[in-house]
């Protein structure tokens, strides 16, 4: 880095900062204080010095050149007059994105509704592609709203900071697909009055979720007559849209003085959910009624508290009593897999280096039915995530679809300073005739992230007492005029050379400071010489 005037101006920010190449025209805004009226740019596409556009005492704009805008890089970008150049600030042309940004949408929505009102219906809408790693994604109406009964409109859009927009619609259905549920007595018992039978009056009831409780239609009728034997009555129950719930019982009219009918009561269905690959342990409960024999036998193929594989498993149970009468049926156990895998992810923060690093990540997924899976990010590991906070999202899918999608966050920081190579004045040291001298200071460094550190000079001190800036009851000794150039009082105290120590600090783009400090010798003036050798 060489010295500056004093009087050129200083660089605060750039907007943009960063564009992306080929987005089209640009003028940039640069903010800061005394900026001169030609903006300089240097870098892959070659150097360009261009007219500011307008100006004022707290920015200036400028074009950016078409080849600029065009050459992907990382330019320095300074401002210049008459009076001297400014600071040096880094401008970024990034590479342009391969992929539009786009939506990814679900498909037709379709779900029951839970009550007259709707149901609550949540859905996950990503955008992807674009330049902006960080796209905002709104959605009318919102994931996780009461959606009504009927047919919905959802209208996403997506935009990021390069002005890119991206819309999709999906639509929600949410309907009443569920019959009511119909309640039925457990099988009817009786002794016939006479021999046509007997009237038997029962209660049936049937509820529906979105249209609360009613009475079914059943035949026979309650207050029927029944003849002797096993009647099946059958009932059925129609919500407002139509879905059907039915229920069946049974009926027996028996004769006085004869035992019954032996009659096997199973589970209409089982569905439990699998707990290992080998399935799950199933519980069930088999009983029989309409017999005299305090204890029958009852038997199935695949007894209650064993372990039923994935899939359905058909389950054949019989009855027996010590009259001689049998009962014979069957009930299936549906062993399934919906339980999603788990996903362990963690946050990963790294040292960043020519502007961000390649960071690798290796994620499992563990599912209770499939054991280790393997995991699908958006980010590859191993991938250059540039400095900043990177968001990656992954997903994991089991045999049977089951998917779980977690996130996590990629920080890449710049907590290394820049490191300075050479410190040193360019002025030969003068004698020590009481002026001030000026002295420009040559500072060289480098920075793992930042092209061009900033270095300026903080403070002077020396091997003997000198004045400093600000002290009432003498002139200063030492100035700071600019970022890099002193004014340093050419005397001395005693006989011997007064060596000055210029302090200097270096920062990079995010902060981080090195110090060093370079001396400059006041020789002794010739009569002091003298004097000194006298002595």
């Amino acid at each position: 880095l060489l010295a500056v005037s004093a009087f050129a101006g200083t660089i605060d920010t750039l907007d943009p900062a960063s564009i992306t190449a080929g987005t089209g025209e640009y003028f940039l805004t640069i903010r800061g204080s005394k900026l001169g009226t030609i903006v300089a740019f240097s870098g892959p596409a070659g150097k360009f010095d261009v007219e500011v556009q307008s100006q004022d005492v707290a920015q200036v704009v400028a074009w950016v050149p078409e080849r600029v805008v065009n050459t992907p890089g990382t330019y320095s970008v300074s401002v210049r007059d008459a009076a001297g150049e400014s600071n040096v600030v880094r401008f970024i042309v990034n590479k342009p994105s391969t992929e539009r940004l786009s939506l990814l949408m679900p498909d037709a929505i379709v779900v029951d509704a839970i009550s007259a009102k709707g149901t609550v219906v949540k859905f996950k809408v990503t955008a992807q592609g674009g330049d902006d790693p960080s796209p905002v994604v709104k959605c009318d109406p919102d994931s996780g709203s009461l959606f009504p009964i009927g047919s919905t409109e959802v209208h996403c859009t997506a935009e990021n900071r390069f002005g890119e927009r991206a819309v999709g619609n999906v639509s929600v259905f949410v309907h009443d697909s569920n019959g009511p549920l119909v309640s039925v007595p457990d099988r009817i018992i009786v002794f016939a009055d006479s021999k046509e039978g007997t009237v038997v009056k029962y209660d049936v009831r049937a509820v529906d979720e979105i249209d609360g409780e009613f009475k079914p239609d059943c035949k026979p009728v309650s207050g029927s007559l029944f003849p002797i034997g096993v009647t099946t009555v059958e009932c059925v129950a129609y919500d407002t849209t139509l879905n059907p719930g039915y229920g069946y019982f049974d009926v027996e009219v028996r004769e006085k003085g004869v035992g019954g009918t032996l009659i096997l009561r199973l589970p209409d269905l089982v569905r439990v959910e699998a707990n290992s690959r080998d399935g799950a342990l199933v519980n069930y409960n088999v009983s029989v009624s309409g017999t005299a024999d305090p204890a029958p036998v009852i038997k199935c193929d695949t007894p209650s508290g064993s372990s039923f594989r994935l899939g359905v498993t058909n389950v054949q149970c019989s009855a027996s009593d010590r009259f001689g009468a049998d009962a014979k049926g069957q009930f299936d156990v549906v062993v399934s897999d919906t339980t999603a895998p788990q996903l362990s992810l963690r946050d990963i923060t790294a040292e960043g280096k020519d502007g961000g690093a390649n960071v690798t990540f290796d994620w499992t997924a563990y599912d209770i039915v499939d054991g280790k899976l393997s995991v699908a990010c958006s980010s590859l590991s191993g991938s250059f995530f540039p400095i900043g906070r990177n968001y990656v999202e992954c997903y994991s899918t089991d045999f049977y679809g089951n998917t779980v999608a977690g996130t996590f966050y990629v920080t890449v920081v710049d907590t290394i300073p820049p490191m300075i190579t050479s410190v040193g004045t360019a002025a030969a040291a003068p004698s020590a005739d009481t002026k001030l001298v000026d002295v420009s200071v040559d500072v060289a460094a480098v920075d793992a992230n930042d092209p061009m550190p900033r270095c300026r000079a903080t403070t002077i001190t020396a091997n003997e007492v000198i004045d400093a800036p600000g002290r009432s009851n003498a002139e200063p000794d030492w100035l700071i005029t600019g970022p890099l150039t002193v004014r340093l009082r050419a005397e001395q105290n005693g006989d011997k050379a007064r060596i000055y120590t210029i302090h200097v600090a270096c920062a990079d783009g995010a902060g981080n400071e090195a110090e060093s400090a370079t001396d400059f010798n006041i020789a002794p003036s010739p009569s002091r010489r003298r004097a000194a050798g006298r002595h």
